[in-house]
């Protein structure tokens, strides 16, 4: 019977192979110095999916999509053929293919799936065989190389003999991409060639690059096989076979080795090593004896060349090398998620927390300190993220992941997705500070837009360093640090010191490249998050709020050569109806000026795109971004309007922009972000007749918002702003003019009152109009227009208001202050269409049914499925997330024990449940044996939802503060239920990525409610020195800054009721 558990280190699922099927992947972490390997992975054959090195177009082992990989992997992937002898008898086996109902109690097969690694294992109790293959990737090393150890062991009385065939019965060729493998993979095989077959270490390629060009391009790198076994005491390199005809004969089709059955099998002495698609496997003959097992080591990997390959056979072709590195990688995985290493009383828990962590940064990367900024004295340094990449994998088939083959790896990400990842990381790298919040925001651009893309730093060098004859030619160009030590090894340049040195002393004298892509579209939510980094980075630095806003002129402007169409441009009668469509048009006259720059071509410019970069203050940016969205509400005066051809989030409304569609929940954003600068300001009494200087189009652009009467009626109103906004963007179109107006601070402020009296009778007319829930979304329908030409000027509008979605009363919830009125808020969606009572989980929207298609693909999705009233775990975490926010912490532990991942039934949920999905099927979906089950592995946002909601569980929500003298001080404030203590009555976590934090709650309390655990008594343990105990609930100034420093090592924390009158 197939099931599946946590057992031990590993999630385990028994009989594999009969289980709903499922992809996953292998985490393609390298070490900072070593070259990463993508691999993918499904509970089919054995297992291996796809490998390669960079993205797609660099296979070893072909990607295919899921539902194509279910069924290709039993053949196309790894196979091992086993001929056994015992005494008389001869018999055939081949491990882990689906034994079929008549022998599922003969075979038993399991899977264990563990962060760092994959194990399968299959117990044959008729051949009293036992058959053990372990995965990983290789790390620290200068290749990139996937490990594979397959162990035999002998169970029965007599002893075995053994023909094994073991390997890939297809490897790629390197320099086959994808698209010859999709569409040419009969004539390609022509310029397929093996070498290294006497060396037992084959090197597949193309002989040269196959384009129909007068240049004709070598290819000296390619994809290597290497296997060896160990006899008595020594290793020695099985031999190969790389023709596919030597093991199945005529049988192309791989599902019988018919050659390889034959009693008189030898491997020919000459192999055709050309013209056809290769295979790579190896050969062993061996005898076991009772309960003796045999080994085999396997490498399948890319090498730069025939030279380099030869060159590490010696250190690679022993057993000791293969049990260095699958310990290394263990031990590499384990670092990466120390920060968040938490001991409950709920294993699950804890090994979840590893594995969410392990996610969030396969997305968002892991911070890397390197170099010095190069301003004299500056002990602020560069921030380079390491490890990460776009979220591609099986079930994402659409997406073109890159994981550079690079020391140092940074991938490319989407500017939401890595910002979301990146929101806690200040919490758990303290030495990334305020990177995150700078970066992200200099991203955004004067029209409020961002580029999609998201690209790894790279640098350009001094001209001091350029003039060492030895570096000109590697630092004459834009680098990334991967690529600079890569052209180190390419040159052979001998630095005198450690990589790491090297890195730090040109990179602290370098300049860095925020490199992005426009991609496409602009999305109407990107900007939102950006507060979510501030609020977070203060809630850590709260004495730092005046610098930060005021004080620091580091902020720019993202300079793209897209921009956003006037209205006149993207109206047009498409079948009699008013549609906006083409809205992002790309800019010749921009892109050119934008090309003729040398440095920092793309941060925008003074002098109309002519003098130097423009910088400000984060006040200034965050003015700038309010009033450009102060200016999109839609003809209603409710949402943001989808003017740029994307909606927000909810990339499956894909039609909604064309219906001129817009989004209450950046209505609510946007108050919240007016907000956040009353309060800041506030908070630091500055005084109200300070002048800020503000760009003077940007001046203009508030009077002119001001003039259109923020109270004026909502059409009147849009009419005059888009007017406003669009002769702003006309004049900021090649840049700013440079100078700058005053403007008072008491102005600013009541700009900002009259922008949220504008939202906030929006938001409540709305609210009103949409019931007990509060709407997400409209598309406005132009119920008469004018038209000159091409020219097309909508007259009236009638507002449609869509089906409510679960983002809404997230927004909702987010600035709700009043817990009666969040509890109202949390009972309404939990009677509504959004609870799905069945897995006591939240759908991402009620029925679309009566939508017509034009929103979206989500309305052609089946309801249950994809983004259409599926739970998408994302958002359902947000829900989760604000229930904390607002206090409902009884409501939120309901649902935290019902809800999170960890504590799904493993056979509803249908893969680890110690990971994430995009999304589950939900009760409404027609195939019910699907109900619950998970779909689109890991790589979601709702790792960054978790990660707050376990910082907020943890150490409460703003722990540090400012006490009324202006002193730092921490207060932790848990909201942690009395499951989450162990029998002993503890609970542990790591603080600021570095401190273990344990609460001693011998009771075993909840830490909220009635009768709540509060700590009583604190004691830090401090580097050096005597403990230090602090009475009460509160570390005061200096610890406080002692902890935040990193000073203490450890805390403990008593917990005690509070004690009757």
């Amino acid at each position: 019977m197939a099931t599946s558990r946590l057992n031990h280190d590993a999630f385990l699922v028994e009989g594999y192979t009969r289980t709903r099927p499922f992809a996953s992947f292998l985490p393609g972490i390298a070490g900072l110095l070593g070259i990463p390997l993508w691999a993918f992975y499904v509970n089919r054959g054995q297992a291996i999916a796809g490998f390669g090195i960079q993205d797609k177009e660099h296979p070893i082992m072909e990607f295919l999509p899921a539902n194509r990989a279910y069924h290709a992997v039993p053949l196309q992937g790894f196979r091992t053929f086993i001929k056994i002898r015992t005494g008389k008898h001869r018999l055939f086996h081949e491990p882990f293919q689906n034994p079929g109902p008549d022998a599922s109690h003969d075979v038993v097969q399991r899977m264990r799936i563990r962060m760092h690694e994959l194990e399968l294992e299959e117990e044959h109790r008729v051949l009293r065989l036992d058959t053990r293959v372990r995965y990983f990737t290789i790390p620290h090393a200068s290749f990139a190389a996937l490990a594979r150890v397959l162990t035999l062991t002998n169970r029965g009385p007599r002893p075995i003999d053994l023909e094994l065939l073991d390997g890939l019965p297809v490897i790629v060729p390197y320099g086959m991409v994808d698209r010859f493998l999709k569409h040419m993979s009969r004539t390609i095989e022509a310029w397929v060639s093996v070498q290294n077959l006497e060396r037992r270490a084959p090197l597949y390629h193309l002989r040269v690059e196959p384009h129909d060009r007068p240049e004709v391009v070598p290819i000296r790198a390619g994809n290597f096989s290497v296997a060896l076994t160990e006899d008595g005491g020594s290793s020695r390199l099985l031999e190969p076979v790389i023709d596919p005809a030597v093991v199945f004969g005529c049988r192309e089709d791989g599902a019988v080795p018919e050659r390889f059955l034959d009693p008189a099998f030898r491997i020919p002495a000459r192999q055709l090593a050309a013209d056809r698609m290769p295979c790579a496997m190896s050969f062993l003959r061996c005898t076991l004896r009772p309960g003796e097992s045999r080994t085999v080591y396997a490498l399948f990997g890319h090498m730069p060349g025939l030279q380099q390959l030869n060159a590490a056979l010696p250190a690679i072709a022993t057993p000791a090398f293969f049990e260095t590195k699958a310990a290394q990688n263990a031990a590499l995985i384990e670092d990466v998620t120390r920060p968040i290493a938490t001991a409950s009383g709920m294993s699950v828990f804890d090994r979840y927390c590893r594995q969410t962590f392990l996610d969030n940064a396969l997305r968002g990367g892991i911070p890397v300190s390197l170099g010095a900024d190069g301003t004299p004295g500056s002990l602020r340094r560069k921030i380079v993220y390491v490890f990460s990449r776009k979220h591609g994998d099986l079930e994402r088939d659409y997406n073109q992941f890159v994981i550079p083959a690079t020391p140092y790896s940074q991938g490319d990400a989407n500017y939401r997705d890595v910002n979301q990842n990146r929101r806690s990381d200040a919490w758990f790298y303290p030495h990334v500070g305020d990177t995150n919040i700078v970066a992200f925001f200099n991203l955004l651009q004067a029209d409020g837009f961002n580029p999609l893309v998201f690209k790894g730093l790279r640098f350009t060098a001094p001209e001091e360093l350029r003039a060492i004859p030895a570096l000109r030619e590697i630092l004459s160009k834009p680098f990334t640090p991967g690529e600079l030590l890569d052209d180190l090894a390419r040159h052979n340049v001998k630095t005198g010191e450690s990589h790491e040195a090297f890195l730090q002393r040109v990179l602290g004298r370098s300049q860095v490249i925020e490199d992005a892509e426009h991609g496409e579209g602009f999305w109407t939510d990107h900007w939102t998050y950006n507060l979510d980094l501030l609020e977070s980075y203060l809630a850590l630095y709260p004495d730092r709020l005046r610098e930060l806003l005021l004080e620091r002129h580091v902020f720019t402007f993202h300079d793209n050569a897209h921009v956003v169409a006037p209205r006149a441009k993207r109206y047009h009668l498409v079948k009699g109806a008013l549609r906006q469509v083409r809205a992002v048009r790309w800019d010749r006259e921009k892109s050119e000026l934008i090309q003729s720059r040398h440095e920092e071509p793309n941060r925008l410019r003074a002098e109309h795109g002519r003098g130097g970069v423009y910088a400000t203050t984060l006040l200034v940016k965050m003015v700038s971004v309010i009033a450009n969205k102060l200016a999109s509400l839609d003809p209603s005066g409710l949402g943001i309007e989808m003017e740029a051809d994307k909606p927000n989030w909810h990339d499956a409304l894909n039609g909604l922009p064309a219906l001129l569609g817009s989004s209450l929940c950046e209505t609510w954003e946007l108050k919240r972000w007016m907000q956040f600068l009353l309060d800041a300001l506030a908070a630091l009494r500055v005084e109200s007749s300070i002048a800020v200087p503000l760009p003077e189009e940007l001046t203009e652009l508030l009077a002119s918002l001001l003039e259109a009467s923020l109270e004026a009626p909502p059409q009147a109103y849009w009419e005059a702003a888009n007017a406003a906004k669009e002769a702003y963007r006309e004049r900021i179109r090649l840049g700013l003019s440079g100078r700058e107006e005053a403007v008072t601070l008491d102005r600013l402020v009541a700009f900002l009152h009259r922008g949220i009296g504008r939202l906030s009778e929006g938001i409540e007319r709305s609210v009103k109009a949409g019931g007990e829930l509060p709407p997400s979304y409209f598309y406005h329908e132009a119920s008469g227009y004018t038209q000159s030409g091409p020219v097309v000027t909508p007259a009236r509008w009638r507002l449609h208001t869509l089906p409510p979605f679960l983002s809404g009363a997230v927004h909702a919830l987010r600035q709700e202050p009043d817990p009666k009125r969040a509890r109202a808020l949390y009972q309404a969606v939990r009677r509504s269409a959004l609870y799905d009572r069945r897995l006591k989980m939240y759908r991402v929207c009620a029925s679309l049914e009566r939508e017509p298609e034009e929103i979206g693909r989500c309305r052609v999705f089946t309801p249950g499925w994809l983004e259409n009233q599926s739970i998408w775990l994302h958002m359902e975490y947000k829900f989760l997330l604000e229930l904390l926010r607002c206090g409902l912490h009884e409501e939120f532990y309901e649902n935290f024990f019902q809800a999170l991942i960890p504590f799904q039934p493993p056979a509803r949920y249908g893969r680890s449940i110690l990971e994430n999905s995009s999304f589950l099927v939900s009760s409404v979906y027609p195939d019910r044996s699907l109900h619950g089950a998970g779909f689109v592995a890991r790589l979601s946002g709702a790792t960054a939802e978790f990660i707050q909601i376990w910082l907020w569980m943890t150490a409460g929500r703003s722990p540090f503060r400012l006490d009324r003298q202006g002193r730092l001080e921490l207060q932790l404030v848990p909201v942690l239920h009395g499951k989450l203590f162990d029998r002993r009555g503890r609970f542990s976590f790591t603080f600021l990525g570095r401190i273990r934090v344990t609460y001693h709650n011998p009771q075993r309390r909840a830490t909220f409610g009635p009768g709540r655990a509060r700590p009583d008594a604190i004691r830090l343990t401090p580097r050096s020195g005597e403990p230090i105990d602090c009475a009460g609930g509160v570390i005061p100034a200096p610890y406080a800054e002692r902890v935040r420093a990193g000073d203490i090592t450890a805390i403990d924390v008593q917990l005690a009721a509070p004690r009757r009158p």
